[in-house]
């Protein structure tokens, strides 16, 4: 099969999370004031909510046509719930005019039920059939002017990096990770302007031979070149804009020279070199470089060349801070605490320690299931503030979060509130939907162990003591991970995510051949 054809196979999926969802109130009598204030309300908090849903009451009057489906044997409400996204997914209800005081909570009910069916359709569907018979050589557009077809091809692109830095992507034809590695590459370069092409190993075995990168099977390999030698080799995700950045930050120094000029920008995130200000700055204030310090800080730098950017001030007057050396790490992003500084064990251990930390936020935000496998993936626990009825302050919990940032953690921090779709879907998986609630996740091999507590405006000292205090605790529960089918969510996520980059750069394509 010819490789575009079997990319375009993973075109199938076309509902990018924006949740279209559609609440449908229907009355056996005359149209009901009261019932639809209290339905209008959920709706209403389901758009303010969630960033990607949009959310429409319809109202039927069954005395206009009593014989339609959702009209037939009612007396008092009809309600449901259902969306184009999942086209077999409904979830319904009928409703006594006595019981007109509980439609609001009959509707929040339904609403955690479809949630859930929602998101288990999609699970499901991200490892359903294929089309593999969709026409795909305009889509080739998109990436072939990077692809190289012959070994001098990819010789002009390496030897191009001898000032600077070049990147190659070796692929396979052989499934969706290659597919979304060759689509997120040639976002990259198109949009970071570097010198660089894609080798398709099928079409050119004997290169991908000559260059090393069958060993691993049919997975896609991204290297960087300096020098006319391999550098770096990509070790992330081919999703979001990992691989943008991981460029734009190998084409800047492992350590960037700092000067007290250049320290007002870092500390709002302002780095020169990149487009977007960056939620993490890492710098090193130290009196001279023949320190071991600095030499650990060199060693880790060259060592993640990549994945981290840094700045160092090397100067004499560092000597005369209170702490020297220092390493200051700025979040202009936070909400409490946006600067903190590691200086009282600055071994190569401890600094690697604290650099893994320093990636993470104080309150992991959790909107798709790529958000919750990260906040997951650690090895300490999760602490959720869970609060489906927006009915708690959950200020003490981001505090106590915030603070966190200033020493070992003990945990990681996320909080769950009102309708926010996605998190009413997993939470509702772990606890009582009905109350506030925190709850600590720590995954144990296949499984997730869980304690749950009440919450009541606990302050910081006691949020603290209760998770310390489940070190010497057996878990309340252990639920195996599959009852949360993440992988499969993910997977999902990431074909919407790419096939959102190509349709855009396509139509900016035909765009420009019209022009």
């Amino acid at each position: 099969m010819n490789s575009f054809h079997f990319f375009a196979a993973f075109f199938l999926f076309s509902a990018v999370y924006a949740q279209n969802i559609d609440v449908r109130l229907s009355f056996s009598r005359e149209r009901d004031e009261a019932a639809i204030e209290k339905v209008s309300k959920v709706v209403k908090r389901i758009n303010s909510d969630n960033r990607f849903a949009e959310a429409k009451l319809h109202e039927i009057d069954c005395s206009n046509d009593p014989s339609s489906e959702e009209c037939k044997s009612i007396d008092g409400f009809h309600l449901s719930i259902s969306s184009s996204d999942a086209p077999t997914l409904k979830v319904q209800r009928n409703v006594p005019q006595k019981n007109l005081h509980e439609l609001s909570d009959v509707a929040t009910e339904l609403l955690y039920e479809f949630v859930d069916g929602y998101f288990s359709h999609f699970a499901l569907e991200s490892t359903s059939k294929i089309d593999k018979e969709k026409n795909s050589k305009k889509d080739a557009k998109f990436w072939e002017e990077f692809e190289l077809k012959t070994s001098k091809d990819l010789d002009q692109v390496i030897s191009s990096g001898k000032s600077t830095y070049s990147f190659v992507l070796f692929y396979f034809p052989e499934d969706f990770e290659n597919y979304e590695a060759v689509v997120h590459f040639a976002d990259a370069l198109r949009r970071t302007k570097a010198s660089g092409g894609l080798i398709n190993c099928h079409k050119n075995e004997e290169i991908c031979k000559e260059y090393n990168v069958l060993d691993g099977g049919f997975s896609a390999s991204l290297i960087a070149y300096h020098n006319e030698n391999p550098y770096k080799n990509f070790e992330g995700t081919f999703d979001g804009d990992n691989v943008r950045d991981w460029i734009l930050t190998i084409q800047q120094p492992d350590i960037a020279k700092m000067t007290e000029d250049l320290v007002p920008l870092y500390r709002s995130g302002i780095i020169p070199g990149f487009e977007e200000s960056r939620s993490t700055v890492n710098l090193l204030f130290v009196a001279k470089k023949r320190t071991a310090v600095y030499t650990n800080f060199k060693k880790f730098a060259k060592e993640n060349h990549g994945r981290f950017h840094f700045g160092a001030m090397v100067h004499e007057d560092v000597l005369k801070w209170a702490h020297n050396p220092a390493f200051v790490t700025m979040k202009p992003l936070e909400e409490y605490i946006q600067a903190f500084t590691l200086y009282d064990d600055l071994s190569y251990d401890r600094m690697v320690e604290y650099l893994e930390e320093s990636i993470r936020p104080s309150v992991h935000k959790i909107e798709t299931a790529k958000n919750l496998k990260f906040a997951l993936s650690g090895e300490k626990p999760l602490i959720v503030f869970v609060d489906p009825t927006a009915t708690r302050n959950s200020t003490n919990f981001r505090w106590t979060a915030g603070n966190q940032l200033l020493s070992r953690r003990i945990a990681y921090f996320a909080v769950s509130r009102g309708f926010d779709l996605f998190g009413m879907y997993w939470t509702q998986k772990l606890a009582d939907r009905s109350k506030p609630f925190y709850i600590s996740i720590k995954t144990e091999g296949s499984d997730y162990c869980l304690h749950r507590k009440s919450i009541a405006n606990e302050d910081e000292n006691q949020i603290l003591h209760w998770i310390k205090s489940l070190k010497d605790e057996g878990c309340e529960e252990l639920i195996p991970r599959l009852k949360l089918p993440l992988d499969a969510l993910e997977l999902r996520e990431r074909k919407e995510e790419t096939e959102k980059i190509v349709k855009e750069m396509l139509e900016k394509t035909n765009k420009h051949e019209e022009l």
